[in-house]
């Protein structure tokens, strides 16, 4: 796949909410209550029923959950992790969110190398950031603790609540612990097409 493919992807959930909620199905996720309610031998009028079909279109609507894929953002950039971190990903990677209410998880596929220690560092953690903090919900890792190692595959999940209605910027950084560095840290080294999946969902 070629470097820095973004794809952006519309599941429709509220979808499958309105058929199990047609078969009398009722799952937690799936409760809904339209304004117009009807008994046996009495008159139905088009706009009533336009008025329940418009609130479910409308959740349906909150329902749906949007993807956003980047895939092979490293290219196999080096960088020297420090305690303050440094940017591994050479593809910008941004997403809009669609509605404030909603919470964004963003899961990470790729080959790491953590790089060669130096200066008391005894090991390296990567990390996703939108718009430079990470997750306030999960703020998930991928560690490696073992210098000169070869590059191993690693997949990490965050999560982030509170974001505004907006575009947003995704990095991920490498960080070396204590008070050392470590060189030669990549991610997606050779470009074997890892991925960065953001999802906004309810």
């Amino acid at each position: 796949m070629s470097a820095g493919v973004k794809r952006s992807i519309w599941c429709g959930t509220g979808a499958i909410a309105l058929v199990m909620w047609l078969a009398g199905m009722s799952p937690a996720w799936a409760q809904v209550t339209v304004p117009n309610t009807f008994s046996s031998g009495t008159s139905i009028s088009s706009s009533q029923m336009n008025t329940n079909f418009s609130t479910l279109q409308t959740y349906i609507n909150s329902l749906s959950v949007l993807y956003t894929v980047y895939s092979s953002v490293g290219q196999g950039l080096t960088v020297t992790a420090v305690p303050t971190c440094a940017q591994v990903n050479t593809t910008v990677m941004t997403f809009t969110k669609q509605r404030a209410d909603t919470k964004i998880e963003i899961d990470v596929q790729s080959i790491f190398n953590g790089g060669t220690f130096a200066g008391g560092s005894t090991g390296v953690w990567f990390m996703t950031r939108v718009d430079g903090n990470g997750g306030n919900l999960v703020n998930g890792l991928a560690v490696i603790q073992s210098s000169g190692a070869a590059s191993t595959y690693h997949a990490y999940q965050s999560i982030w609540s509170g974001l505004t209605a907006a575009s947003h910027t995704v990095t991920i950084v490498a960080c070396a612990n204590g008070t050392g560095s470590s060189s030669n840290v990549t991610m997606d080294s050779g470009n074997w097409g890892g991925n960065v999946i953001i999802k906004e969902f309810h």
